[in-house]
């Protein structure tokens, strides 16, 4: 946080979610279990969760990138 020049109140979500994700973490893998059942289904699973990471990681790039913007603006 420091590096980005944030406060606690700028992150509070992500520490939010973040002890959320401890708790309820593992029950998406459990679904996945339960209902896909062939390998198709669970090829497509696999492709639906690596887009959505690029699609988080592209996210969070974005709070490098304004971050560093700040840094420089100071």
């Amino acid at each position: 946080m420091r590096q980005l020049h944030l406060i606690k109140e700028d992150t509070e979500f992500w520490w939010m979610h973040d002890s959320v994700d401890q708790i309820h973490g593992d029950g998406s893998l459990k679904l996945l279990e339960k209902y896909l059942r062939t390998k198709e289904e669970k090829r497509m699973a696999l492709r639906a969760a690596e887009e959505s990471m690029m699609a988080w990681q592209i996210y969070f790039d974005g709070f490098y990138y304004e971050g560093l913007k700040r840094s420089a603006g100071r």
